[in-house]
């Protein structure tokens, strides 16, 4: 993540590599793609820059089903328990997983913790976890594989709060 938000990494489902999101962020156009594509990581920006921003200024609060979340203690299983819920919900025709995923990323990053990311290469993998919750509604697989994956991408920025801890 930069100053800038979504300049690398993976966007769900959008034909930009990486070095085309981050020339489009600056301002350059990019031959080949759809102007709807283009505006769609505009406002994946902007969604991602609003809630830097909210998170920053410690305003981020997330307020469906604050009752029963507030109940999990671990702020990392609440936060993917949200994505889980996000994703399972279907509020929006398209971009459940990207809208939940700016949620739990809230979430994180209001506790001190860095974002959740799924690269490009990871893509296959986290698709299929996805559907096999989706299919079953059973989060333990997804749970523990989100936990796996984000220990292993935050382990070497000195976060070490994995040790002895159990997922449900």
């Amino acid at each position: 993540m930069t100053a800038q938000g979504i300049s690398h990494g993976h966007l769900g489902g959008q034909p930009f590599h990486s070095s085309e999101v981050k020339t489009l962020l600056e301002g350059i156009t990019v031959g080949g793609h759809k102007i709807l594509d283009a505006e769609q990581v505009w406002r994946l920006n902007a969604a991602l820059l609003h809630v830097i921003s909210q998170v920053s200024d410690e305003r981020f609060e997330f307020k469906k089903g604050r009752v029963v979340l507030n109940k999990v203690q671990d702020v990392t299983q609440r936060a993917f328990l949200v994505f889980l819920w996000g994703s399972l919900v279907q509020f929006f025709y398209d971009g459940n997983k990207r809208t939940a995923r700016f949620l739990c990323n809230g979430l994180l990053m209001s506790a001190g913790f860095p974002p959740m990311m799924i690269t490009a290469k990871e893509q296959l993998a986290y698709n299929q976890v996805m559907t096999r919750f989706y299919d079953s509604q059973d989060a333990s697989e997804a749970l523990i594989g989100f936990y796996d994956h984000y220990r292993a991408r935050i382990e070497h920025f000195g976060f070490t709060f994995w040790q002895n801890r159990q997922v449900m």
